[in-house]
This record gives structure tokens, C-alpha cells and sequence, in this order.
């Protein structure tokens, strides 16, 4: 009997890890890729107290920082300086599992000065991505046969 609920024990242990794996990596489509072009919508509003989006003000404008991240309390930036592109090309430098992220940048004032910053949309977070969210696996090449 103790054998028995031992087992079950067991197999409930392993459900619950299955859970947890499913939902800690979530419903990603991780792409095979040493580089890979990600692209965004233009914004041009700005978030006020009241949590409501107004537009940008005349003169302002967004730029924006690519970051890319196997741990997203470590993210690399990709742009030293903030792009007005809404696209980059992000290169991955090790092998591993990547998710990439772009922080909105406001600029204003007289010259344009960074004014403030977003938190960084992740491509696994499915509130910002159009679609399905999304991660990037870098292998590196095996060696080649010998004759």
C-alpha cells in the first residue's frame, strides 16, 4: 500500500511540473535562428496620470531600444543608441533560447532630449505581440565529418 501511494504521489508531483513547465515557458513558437529581423508598430501616443492614451505632443517623437534576453532580469541591449527604424536586426552570441524586447523611448523639449522611457515589450508577453509570442534557439554547427 505505502509503494502504491508513493507512486501516486509521484505522478502527481509530475503533473504538477508539467503544469508549471507549460506555463513558465507559456505558448511560445520559438524560431531556429542566428539572426533574426523583429519589427513594431510606430507609437504615437503617450500614457497620462489617468492611465489614458493621448496623442504624442507636437515636436515629440519616440525612438526606440532593442534589448534581446535568455533571463529577463539580464537583457542585453542591441542599440547603443535609441533607432528610429521600426525594425533591427538582433544577432544572437551564444547558443540558447532568446526572447527580444523593445523599449519606447520620448524625446522633448528644445533641443530633443530623452524625456522618459516604457518598460520593455517582450516578445513573449502575448498583452504587446500581434499574434503568436515568440523566441529565437541558436545552436551552433556541428563539427564536419572527416573522410
Amino acid at each position: 500500500m505505502r509503494t502504491r501511494n508513493s507512486l501516486v504521489m509521484i505522478l502527481i508531483w509530475l503533473l504538477m511540473f508539467s503544469v508549471w513547465a507549460s506555463n513558465a515557458f507559456g505558448d511560445i513558437v520559438w524560431h531556429i535562428a542566428n539572426q533574426a529581423t523583429i519589427a513594431w508598430d510606430e507609437v504615437k501616443t503617450i500614457i497620462v496620470d489617468d492611465g489614458t492614451s493621448v496623442d504624442l505632443p507636437a515636436g515629440d517623437e519616440v525612438r526606440y531600444r532593442v534589448y534581446v534576453a535568455t533571463n529577463k532580469e539580464s537583457p542585453v541591449l542591441q542599440t547603443t543608441e535609441p533607432i528610429t527604424a521600426m525594425q533591427y536586426t538582433v544577432t544572437l552570441s551564444g547558443e540558447g533560447k532568446y526572447i527580444v524586447g523593445v523599449r519606447s523611448v520620448r524625446y522633448g523639449g528644445e533641443p530633443l532630449v530623452e524625456v522618459s522611457q516604457s518598460v520593455i515589450a517582450w516578445s513573449d508577453d502575448p498583452s504587446v505581440v500581434q499574434g503568436d509570442t515568440f523566441g529565437f534557439k541558436k545552436y551552433y554547427l556541428p563539427s564536419p565529418t572527416r573522410a
